[in-house]
């Protein structure tokens, strides 16, 4: 016999019949609302040892009945317990999320964005919040270029950048490997971001669906960081990916991501970045902008919590798969000023895989 629903709630209206056989050896927990006010809650135990017993309040009874009357809470009045895998209120957003105007080339300065060529349009969309869909809906990166991901990280501090070095650039290069199936994976321009009033422009989120970078950029960074042995591994199939997480939990302005399978090639727009990478000396880097597709399907993590981790394919060697995840910071129609800023920690890898 069954005693509770899936969701731990008594599925009988009014008046429950306990009948304790004590065959599984359980422990279940029934919570009853009298009234607004109080509420009750019954404790039973079925035991594996003594199929004929039950016990009720401390008491043994043999194969003992409990009629009692009750009004059980629902899920209107209580509050469930969430995670990553387990379906929830639905969250999902309209907003708008600025494009590109199609056919422009941009130059974008983010430690002075006054300065960027950035000739925009916005369009309303709606954005899914995927703690809310079931996990054989959830995006993946094989069929939508990305994925929410658990991964439980050593640091203890974004902020300080030996700490980012010596710890979350190895631990990003072991997920990449993990994630592309790679032989070899490196890391580099990690950002730590704020949306807070103090905020340098450089660390600020970027309100635009941009896609970064392409291959020119990942041709320079492996030469850069493997030197001579550098194409050798560029003869391989080259993936470059980003793990975006939340240094605490995002209540505004999340990062909102694209299904790379809804991309075009026709949407995509040549990008120039200036001074990136909070480094305002650094050479510039190509990526891309999206223009508007109504095809586009966006999705986000409704308050993301620190062990979760966005991983998100830019470009991959391989033509054949979705890659072009475009994303961009939006805003939340339930936010504002008063609401708690948003700080998270990206890196970009390049991951290098045997075919």
């Amino acid at each position: 016999m069954t005693f509770l629903s899936d969701d731990g709630l008594w599925p009988y209206p009014t008046y429950g019949l306990v009948v304790s056989l004590g065959f599984a050896g359980s422990v279940g927990r029934i919570s009853a609302a009298l009234s607004d006010e109080a509420m009750f809650d019954l404790l039973f135990l079925r035991l594996e040892t003594w199929p004929n017993i039950s016990v009720f309040n401390g008491h043994l009874y043999p194969l003992s009945f409990f009629l009692y009357p009750t009004f059980f809470v629902n899920n209107s009045t209580k509050k469930q317990q969430t995670n990553m895998t387990t379906p929830t209120e639905s969250h999902h957003a309209n907003t708008k999320i600025q494009y590109v105007v199609k056919g422009e080339h941009t130059i974008f300065y983010p430690g002075d964005r006054e300065k960027s060529y950035w000739p925009g349009e916005f369009h309303d969309v709606q954005v899914i919040d995927i703690h809310s869909l079931q996990e054989s809906e959830k995006p993946t990166v094989e069929k939508n270029g990305f994925a929410l991901l658990h991964h439980d990280s050593r640091m203890t501090d974004y902020y300080d950048e030996a700490q980012v070095e010596a710890i979350y650039y190895p631990e990003m290069c072991e997920l990449a490997k993990q994630v592309n199936g790679a032989e070899l994976a490196i890391a580099f321009g990690h950002v730590a971001r704020s949306d807070s009033p103090d905020a340098t422009q450089h660390s600020q989120p970027s309100y635009a669906a941009h896609v970064d970078y392409g291959r020119k950029t990942i041709e320079e960074y492996t030469h850069n960081i493997l030197g001579d042995e550098a194409e050798a591994w560029l003869k391989k199939r080259v993936v470059l990916m980003n793990f975006w997480r939340p240094i605490k939990t995002v209540y505004r302005t999340p990062l909102a991501l694209v299904d790379a399978s809804t991309v075009a090639r026709e949407d995509l727009n040549f990008a120039e970045v200036r001074g990136g990478l909070n480094d305002p000396d650094r050479p510039p880097l190509y990526g891309w902008n999206l223009s508007y597709n109504p095809d586009h399907k966006w999705y986000y993590a409704f308050e993301m919590q620190p062990e979760e981790i966005f991983a998100f394919k830019l470009y991959d060697s391989r033509d054949d798969v979705p890659q072009y995840t475009g994303h961009t910071a939006i805003d939340l129609p339930w936010t504002d000023d008063n609401t708690p800023p948003r700080n998270s920690m990206e890196i970009r890898t390049i991951s290098f895989i045997d075919e």
